[in-house]
């Protein structure tokens, strides 16, 4: 995927083909097929094509669960990559759902510090921004939603959890690697939300919420 990043129109027949044949040599639950069933769905969801990428995420997912297990890294793999495509397409009780998934099972069979637990852990952090927003905000957009109603409890989830995945990515990857400084700069872009947030002093930045019945912070960022 990374080869096609810059054309992936061009590589969609490419991969379409070798699924085919995967599928026709090797069988629908061969590993192999997977593999490409997976590539596949992600470079349609890298052209926005959900509506193609979901249905091949879902039978990749429901194969390995049934040939590798619940626990499989290539299941958590899969896993992960449905609560993304959920993420970007509004659904964002289901994401949170195999997002949470995904992190507790990482946590729990690799450990917290393995490069799959944090990659799980800033996951969710992005989930929270964007629940926080109530749809799909990149960064890059974040300007323009300024002074908009936010959630600010998920807004401090995501702090929570972006400020986990910093700590574990520098401790384990370095200060200067490229993915800790990705969780750097998301965890920025929060605290920043957050702290505009706090000095407005209308409430209409903030989305309605009943904080009195709100349980404290780490219950309410807490992984299932």
């Amino acid at each position: 995927l990374q080869a096609c990043a810059g054309a992936p129109a061009g590589a969609l027949p490419l991969f379409q083909e070798v699924l085919a044949v995967s599928r026709q040599v090797d069988g629908n639950d061969d590993a192999n097929t997977l593999v490409s069933m997976n590539n596949l769905a992600s470079l349609h969801q890298k052209m926005g094509h959900h509506e193609l990428a979901r249905p091949l995420f879902e039978e990749a997912l429901g194969a390995q669960r049934r040939t590798l297990g619940e626990e499989a890294a290539d299941t958590l793999r899969t896993i992960s990559n449905l609560a993304m495509l959920h993420l970007r397409t509004g659904n964002f009780s289901l994401s949170l759902e195999l997002a949470e998934k995904a992190l507790e099972v990482r946590q729990r069979t690799l450990g917290k510090e393995h490069a799959d637990t944090l990659s799980s852990l800033e996951n969710l952090g992005l989930l929270r921004w964007h629940m926080a927003h109530g749809e799909y905000v990149s960064f890059h957009a974040a300007e323009a939603f300024k002074g908009r109603p936010c959630e600010l409890n998920d807004l401090e989830c995501a702090k929570k959890l972006l400020g986990e995945a910093v700590k574990g990515r520098s401790k384990v990857l370095g200060k200067a690697h490229h993915l800790t400084l990705e969780s750097v700069r998301a965890l920025g872009y929060a605290e920043q939300r957050i702290d505009e947030l706090r000095s407005s002093s209308s409430t209409a930045h903030t989305r309605p919420n009943d904080s009195s019945a709100q349980p404290p912070l780490a219950k309410r960022c807490r992984r299932r």
